[in-house]
C-alpha cells in the first residue's frame, strides 16, 4: 500500500465500503513495511511490537478525531504513530529510572534489613492470616475479671519461656491481678497488628474463650479501617516524595561527575525541587515516626469491649509504660 491508497482510508471508512479494523489492520501492516519511515528500524522487537498493539487499540480514536481540513490522512497518521513513539519512549525511560533508584536503594538499606531478618523468630512464623469474614459478637459476651484465684495468670509467670522471659520478668513486679488486665489491654490495644498465634496464647495466659476474644479483636480492627486508610495515603505521599528526592539527587550527582554544562537557572531550578522534595520527604517521615496517624482503637473502645472505665484503660496503660512495656 502507497501514500495515496494510506489516504483514501477514512474517506472509506467514512462511507461504510471498509470496517475501522480491517483499516486498522492495513494501518499496521504499512508500518510493519515501512520501519525506517518511522525510525523504528533501530528499535527491538518488543518495541515494535507495542507501537503496534497500540495502534490496533486506538482504532477509534484514530479515525474519529482526523480532520481533512487541516491536511492529508498520511500526515496526520505519521504525527499519531510518531505520538505513540515518543510517549513508549518516555515510559521506558521513567521505568529504567525508578529501577535505577530501587537497585540503589536496596543496596544501601541491604545491611538494615539483614540485621532485621536475623531478628525473626523462625519458630513463631505463620503463613496463615486472618479471616476477613468473622461472626460479629457482642462486647457483653467477654466478660474479663480478675477478681478470682487462682490468677491463671501465675501459671504463666512461673513457666520457664525463653521467649517470654522479659515479659515475664516485667509482669512478675506486680500483682498478678494488675498484670492480667495490663497483659489483655496492651493485646486489645495492638488489635490490627495482634496475630492468630499471639490472639491463642493471650487466651490461654488469661483463660479466655478464644472464639469470643478473637470476635472482639475483629471487632476493633474493623473500626480502624478510615484510620487505615488515612495512613495509606500519607505514606503514598511519602515514598513518591522519597523517590524524586532521589531522582534529583541522582541528577546532580551525575552532572557534577560529567561535569554537564548547566546554566545558572537551570541549576537552581534542579537545586529547589532536589530541596523541596527532601523537606517533603523527611517532614512525612517524620510525623509517621511520631504516630501521626495511629491505627490503634480508643480507650474508649478497649473500655466498652471490657466493660470498664475509659480511666482504668489510661491507668493500665501507664502502668505498662512504667514497667517497659511498649505497644
Amino acid at each position: 500500500m502507497n501514500q495515496t491508497e494510506l489516504n483514501k482510508l477514512p474517506e472509506l471508512v467514512q462511507e461504510g465500503k471498509m470496517s475501522p479494523v480491517y483499516a486498522s489492520h492495513k494501518l499496521a501492516l504499512y508500518v510493519k513495511e515501512n520501519l525506517s519511515l518511522f525510525g523504528l528500524n533501530k528499535k527491538d522487537e518488543d518495541f515494535k511490537s507495542d507501537i503496534i498493539v497500540m495502534l490496533l487499540e486506538k482504532t477509534e480514536q484514530l479515525f474519529e478525531q482526523y480532520n481533512p481540513q487541516y491536511g492529508c490522512f498520511f500526515t496526520y497518521f505519521f504525527c499519531f504513530i510518531k505520538s505513540l513513539i515518543n510517549s513508549e519512549t518516555k515510559k521506558i525511560a521513567s521505568q529504567k529510572v525508578i529501577d535505577f533508584l530501587e537497585i540503589n536503594d536496596c543496596i544501601t538499606s541491604y545491611e538494615q534489613h539483614e540485621e532485621a531478618y536475623k531478628l525473626i523468630n523462625y519458630h513463631d512464623f505463620e503463613y496463615r492470616k486472618v479471616p476477613f469474614a468473622y461472626k460479629p459478637v457482642s462486647a457483653q459476651s467477654l466478660k474479663i475479671s480478675c477478681n478470682r484465684e487462682p490468677y491463671h495468670i501465675k501459671e504463666f509467670l512461673n513457666q520457664n519461656d525463653e521467649d517470654f522471659k522479659k515479659l515475664q520478668e516485667n509482669l512478675k513486679k506486680i500483682s498478678p491481678a494488675l498484670a492480667e488486665k495490663i497483659l489483655l489491654v496492651l493485646a486489645l490495644k495492638s488489635a490490627y497488628y495482634i496475630t492468630d498465634s499471639q490472639i491463642t496464647k493471650i487466651a490461654e495466659i488469661c483463660h479466655l474463650d478464644i472464639n469470643n476474644f478473637h470476635a472482639i479483636v475483629m471487632n476493633l480492627k474493623s473500626d480502624l479501617i478510615e484510620r487505615e486508610k488515612s495512613k495509606n495515603k500519607i505514606e503514598i505521599r511519602r515514598n513518591k516524595a522519597y523517590f524524586q528526592h532521589r531522582k534529583y539527587r541522582s541528577r546532580i550527582e551525575w552532572a557534577e561527575a560529567t561535569k554537564d554544562d548547566f546554566s545558572p537557572y537551570e541549576k537552581h531550578k534542579l537545586s529547589n525541587k532536589y530541596d523541596k522534595q527532601t523537606n517533603t520527604w523527611k517532614t512525612l517521615n517524620q510525623q509517621l515516626k511520631k504516630g501521626i496517624i495511629n491505627i490503634r482503637p480508643t480507650n474508649k473502645a478497649i473500655a466498652k469491649a471490657l466493660g470498664m472505665c475509659e480511666r482504668q484503660i489510661s491507668f493500665y496503660i501507664k502502668n505498662a509504660y512504667l514497667l517497659g512495656l511498649k505497644l
